[in-house]
């Protein structure tokens, strides 16, 4: 008889543990210091403030209690690493509200570097990690899980020496910087200061750092097989073309164009050992830089009529209106959202580029009448620009056409309604403004690109293009994170950088395709990326290695649940409670009914 006591109360024990154990405690609050600069009369000036977080069960919601006052960036940041860190640890963060506490002497708290810090504490409050609390980190997070850079070191050492914290985990490379009217780099300085200065490169050497717990797994490289099969219809129908057009051409190249010429035979022979590798992503942009030019010295040498130069920009937007049109919006998946911004970007660069050849034209009539008074030919200048357009426009259309190939490619189910779509628009718009504006302040004069990528984002958020919004914006901060990373790592560090952030993207691929889904302009952009690393086209490299973490990133921004959502669901403090009740009503009319029986 004590066998058939004993027997249900061990169940209901381990029952009692796996309600309580599977989710943190909702009364739980983790903290660690937060490194933050401020702008003074005198300059900068570093503090330390405080960072709470409590996860309860909720909605998904994220809160912000901070004084004096945050700005509008530092909400941005905290969602997004919220986001990542979900991602980071696999849980369905949909049935969970975070709210954040910041108390600091700093009179604004704001600014994406405090990104890497929140979602380095979001990790360790999803998994319950036991950290040294008192490590401060400063950097922003980025996809990948990437610690991006931060300035006013210098200040943040300062304040951390000042508080008596003995470690700051500082973004990778940073550490050499040199501290102005000083001979010693940041990570001297701080030795100076008693404060061990440690660079990181994401958050798994950040949650090292702070646990001692290696989260790092190797994982394994995206198996890009059917990708392969359906790139080379691309990558042929560009080569194809580029080696016809090239056959068809005249042994006598006029010496104007022979530098053109050149460049396509570079181009051809790049192509064509890309393809023995199957990198036909890269053998494809190399064909279409190489059909680019021998194009437009096939135009060049047919001698077109100033009356001929009209109907064919006129046949030429025709193809690309009739290609947009003939497009369909109704996708599910994430490989097509990407596909389908892909495939209208390259449509409007080609309209651009017609409106251009239009200009041009429209202008040659008066340049033509002051050429006699000039010294320079500038009509044949503006013949030439005009060739190039059009040469530019209907190769774009073509390339175009041969992306559809990949629609319908991707079979993940996401659900992208207008909703969703635009939540994710403007959550990346806000990103990138929070970026540009933490960074204007120090490089104003060049972020001009990444601006004017922004516009044409916000332009298509207005008119509803979500899609494409989407798409400009990651564009938009991949360039802004390869623009700082060539500002503030040094030499010796970039050639990890890219090694690391190709790695990431590796990753992040390899995840998504364990899940059925294949972020085709990503992994498209992480091929790029290394066949100009090998190039030795390190800046180019970097950048294609931050397009493909961006797109391989689209995932944070919609549903994503974890394999084991009824975990999320029983981490409801009520739905606990209402367990807790349920199981000790059963234990009590078990315990009855047994000594019941044994009476």
């Amino acid at each position: 008889m004590k066998t058939k006591i004993l027997v249900p109360l061990v169940v209901i024990v381990l029952i009692f543990i796996l309600i309580f154990s599977i989710a943190p405690s909702p009364f739980n609050s983790y903290s660690i210091p937060l490194l933050a600069v401020s702008e003074t009369g005198a300059g900068l000036k570093g503090s330390v403030a405080e960072l709470q977080l409590q996860i309860l069960s909720g909605s998904g919601r994220v809160f912000i209690d901070s004084f004096p006052f945050n700005e509008m960036d530092l909400q941005v940041s905290t969602r997004y690493a919220k986001d990542l860190a979900c991602k980071f640890s696999d849980i369905d963060c949909s049935r969970l509200d975070f709210f954040h506490t910041i108390r600091a002497n700093a009179s604004i708290i704001g600014g994406p570097s405090a990104g890497a810090s929140i979602a380095f504490l979001t990790i360790a409050a999803l998994e319950g990690l036991e950290y040294d609390s008192s490590i401060a980190l400063t950097g922003t997070i980025n996809a990948g899980y990437i610690v991006g850079p931060v300035g006013g070191l210098k200040e943040k050492i300062d304040a951390a020496a000042n508080a008596g914290i003995k470690k700051v985990l500082i973004p990778l490379g940073e550490g050499s910087q040199l501290v102005e009217s000083s001979e010693l780099n940041i990570v001297e300085y701080g030795k100076s200061k008693g404060v061990e200065v440690k660079e990181v490169f994401d958050l798994y050497d950040v949650v090292y750092e702070y646990s001692g717990k290696n989260l790092s797994i190797e994982a394994t490289k995206p198996d890009p097989a059917e990708f392969s099969k359906t790139m080379k219809t691309i990558s042929d129908g560009l080569c194809e073309r580029a080696f016809q057009l090239n056959a068809s051409l005249t042994s006598s190249i006029p010496d104007s164009l022979l530098g053109m010429y050149e460049k396509s035979q570079q181009n051809l022979l790049l192509a064509i050992n890309e393809t023995s590798k199957s990198n036909y992503y890269s053998a494809a942009s190399f064909c279409f830089g190489s059909l680019n030019d021998l194009l437009t010295i096939q135009l060049e040498l047919s001698n077109l009529s100033e009356q001929y130069l009209p109907v064919l920009i006129s046949m030429t937007r025709g193809n690309a209106e009739a290609l947009k049109s003939g497009l369909q919006k109704d996708y599910n998946t994430l490989g097509d959202l990407q596909v389908y911004a892909a495939i209208i970007e390259r449509i409007e660069e080609a309209e651009l580029h017609l409106d251009a050849a239009e200009e041009l034209l429209n202008e040659s009539i008066n340049i033509s009448l002051l050429a006699p008074y000039l010294e320079e030919k500038v009509d044949e200048i503006v013949y030439d620009g005009i060739i190039n357009s059009i040469a530019y426009a209907i190769n774009r259309i073509y390339s175009a056409e041969l992306w559809q190939s990949f629609l319908g490619f991707d079979k993940q189910v996401v659900n992208l309604n207008e909703a969703t779509l635009e939540q994710a628009c403007v959550s990346k718009i806000s990103e990138v403004t929070g970026m540009l504006d933490y960074f204007s302040t120090s490089f104003p004069s060049l972020l001009e690109e990444s601006r004017e990528i922004l516009k044409k984002a916000q332009g298509n958020r207005e008119e509803g293009n979500y899609e494409l919004c989407i798409y400009q914006a990651s564009s938009a901060k991949a360039q802004l994170n390869n623009l700082m990373s060539s500002i503030y790592l040094p030499v010796e560090y970039y050639n990890k950088s890219i090694e690391g952030k190709i790695k990431a993207a590796e990753r992040q691929i390899s995840e998504q395709q364990n899940k059925q889904s294949f972020p085709i302009m990503g992994y498209s952009y992480l091929e790029y990326s290394k066949t100009l690393y090998e190039l030795g086209d390190l800046y180019s490299a970097s950048l294609y290695a931050d397009y493909a973490l961006e797109l391989s990133n689209l995932d944070v921004y919609f549903n994503h649940k974890s394999s084991m959502p009824v975990i999320s669901y029983l981490s409801s403090f009520y739905i606990r409670i209402f367990l807790f009740g349920a199981i000790f009503g059963f234990s009590i009319s078990l315990l009855f009914k047994i000594k019941s029986g044994k009476n």
